[in-house]
């Protein structure tokens, strides 16, 4: 059976994408381990989740979780919400759209021989709808999840509804859209700016010759990215009701001096790292 040729376009992208295939192996690494042991990769995932939470927090100085109700939100395998629940919170609540991850954090987190310290709850959330009661939690904390709600704006609406007067929100997360990797599609496409340099067809083609799929009528949002910008994230935190205590803007490769020029800053945005606070009462 012979296949249709490959569209010019589509060529092209996967040759601009073979010459930095040296670039984000230990990645394509990660991604076999995921096709081939999907239940080796989330132990180890969650291992990860778990060391580098610490990091995560020492990001925000002069927060700490002791004491308090914590939304872990996009909890993903539970990793992050024992460490939350083993460093002095008082409850922790994780919630993630994702059915199956909950259903492996509440596995991972169950074989572990010692429990946490405090009570844990894992809950499923809907893609609006945050399944914790009217000011019930003192810090919601969310890494790497941002640009991939499907409606930011009413999240961020959300995450004040939860919250309790004076509450905060942590969050980090990136890389943003217009970033030279903002598609999220590191083992398959290590060239810079892949998804802004080829039209969206023609890299959903490509990425569906890479993985061996059928050709389908997909798009990034699909894909579950929701093209996150540094100026869409500013505006749905003004639509929220939260106020903006700190933001810290990450610039690729360290050009930090290119995020004061207006039309640049949004193709070298790499990460935000931003506190939020839901006014008293």
């Amino acid at each position: 059976m012979s296949h249709p040729p490959v569209p010019l376009g589509v060529r092209a992208c996967l040759l601009y994408n073979r010459l930095f295939s040296w670039r984000f192996r230990d990645r394509a690494e990660a991604h076999k381990l995921l096709q081939t042991d999907p239940a080796r990769f989330r132990e180890g995932y969650f291992d990860y989740e778990f060391g580098k939470t610490a990091q995560l927090m020492a990001k925000f100085d002069g927060f700490s979780v002791e004491g308090k109700t914590v939304l872990d939100f996009g909890c993903l395998n539970g990793g992050s919400t024992l460490w939350y629940a083993s460093h002095g919170a008082k409850h922790v609540i994780g919630v993630d759209i994702n059915r199956e991850a909950i259903a492996e954090a509440r596995r991972i987190i169950s074989s572990k021989s010692k429990p946490p310290d405090s009570p844990i709850e894992l809950r499923v959330a809907g893609d609006q709808r945050i399944p914790v009661e009217d000011e019930s939690v003192d810090l919601v904390i969310s890494e790497d999840v941002v640009e991939h709600l499907k409606n930011p704006d009413a999240t961020f609406q959300e995450w004040n509804r939860v919250l309790v007067p004076g509450g905060h929100v942590l969050i980090s997360f990136g890389p943003l859209w217009y970033h030279p990797h903002g598609v999220h599609l590191w083992e398959v496409f290590p060239g810079p700016w892949n998804h802004v340099i080829f039209p969206e067809r023609t890299v959903i083609s490509a990425l569906c010759l890479l993985k061996n799929r059928e050709q389908r009528d997909v798009s990034y949002v699909d894909l579950g990215m929701n093209k996150m910008t540094l100026g869409r994230f500013e505006r749905a935190v003004e639509g929220s009701g939260l106020k903006c205590l700190r933001i810290h803007r990450h610039a690729a490769w360290r050009l930090s001096p290119l995020l004061r020029v207006p039309l640049l800053r949004e193709f070298f945005a790499s990460q935000v790292d931003s506190i939020l606070q839901k006014p008293a009462a």
